[in-house]
């Protein structure tokens, strides 16, 4: 059940125990003035002070949590003025019942006299009750920042963990296709899966969270992951890389080359008899990714998710944009270096 935020319930007993004391402060005073005389009025006007009390600190609470006033003194303003009508209201409602003031009975003094004593009354409750309740609304909201800032290093502890156990299970992989390498005789399977482990490594230390990388190292990469393509298309795929040396030390996002070679490769039609082509070449401080076109279906206007997500992490990470062209025979996707 969703509850308002000044009415928890550790807040709430905090305001039943003060308004209780507030109310027994009073009695040794109406003690003093005979009025224990007439009991039954004496314990109904106390129970009703009590309410009273527990009212006025139901609209502290409200005021120091409120979003309406942004200043501090609007609150506690408007704080007194409402206990000060709260006590009116009290009054007129019930106390009239019981005569509950110690010293003077207001129902001995003219109306507009016993009008302002009730404000007055009304008043001193509330400028007792602000600042008690100011306070323990602030320990509240330190309690809850340490509460939140626990719950956050929880988080970050299971999140660790979770990254050491991903890095144990990936390891765990890297050893085991190593072993399984060593365990082959033919050539071309130790090859194989030596470049299955750099492709491998290469996708895990990108899990790390690494924005950027050398285009060399991405290229590295890219000569891998040829080989498992060649290795699974044979002849039916041509890929051709020619960029400058001076290119290869400027940096971009981790696997572009290859969403941009993958999504050529799922598009159009990889056969030894209709060979894919693919080139990657720089123009200036540009890396162009151009294939020829033999699609296996009609391409959509809307692209695929692989060149979505890369415009996305050239929108945040430069200003240049990811443009793509093609016509009859070539599809070209030009991407900016950093």
């Amino acid at each position: 059940m969703y509850t308002l935020p000044y009415l928890k319930k550790d807040l709430l007993k905090h305001g039943i125990y003060l308004s209780v004391l507030l109310t027994m402060a009073v009695l040794p005073a109406r003690l003093l003035e005979k009025q224990g005389n007439d009991p039954i009025n004496l314990a109904g006007s106390q129970f009703v002070i009590v309410f009273l009390c527990f009212g006025c600190w139901i609209s502290a609470l409200y005021f120091l949590q409120t979003t309406l006033f942004t200043m501090k003194w609007l609150r506690a303003a408007s704080c007194l003025i409402t206990c000060a009508f709260l006590s009116v209201i009290f009054y007129y409602s019930f106390n009239f019942l019981f005569e509950d003031f110690p010293i003077l009975p207001i129902k001995t003094l003219p109306w507009h006299v016993g009008f302002v004593g009730l404000l007055f009354r009304g008043i001193i409750i509330g400028g007792i009750m602000y600042p008690i309740a100011k306070y323990f609304v602030k320990q509240r909201q330190v309690i809850n920042e340490k509460i939140q800032l626990e719950r956050l290093n929880r988080k970050n502890i299971l999140s660790h963990l979770g990254f050491l156990q991903q890095q144990m299970d990936n390891r765990f992989m890297l050893n085991s296709l190593n072993v399984l390498s060593s365990g082959i005789e033919e050539e071309w399977g130790r090859n194989y899966i030596k470049r299955l482990c750099n492709v491998y490594r290469y996708l895990v230390d990108g899990a790390k969270g690494d924005n950027i990388i050398t285009v060399r190292k991405e290229v590295e990469f890219i000569e891998s992951y040829n080989h498992l393509l060649k290795v699974r298309f044979e002849d039916g795929i041509k890929l051709n890389i020619n960029l400058n040396d001076l290119l290869l030390s400027r940096k971009i996002p981790p696997m572009s080359l290859q969403t941009l070679v993958e999504n050529a490769v799922k598009h159009n039609v990889v056969s030894p008899d209709s060979p894919l082509y693919i080139e990657i070449f720089n123009e200036k401080n540009n890396i162009i990714v151009r294939n020829n076109v033999q699609l296996r279906f009609s391409r959509t206007k809307q692209p695929g998710v692989g060149l979505q997500n890369l415009r996305e992490r050239y929108r945040i990470l430069t200003k240049t944009p990811v443009v793509v062209r093609s016509d009859a025979n070539h599809y070209d996707v030009t991407i900016s270096t950093i």
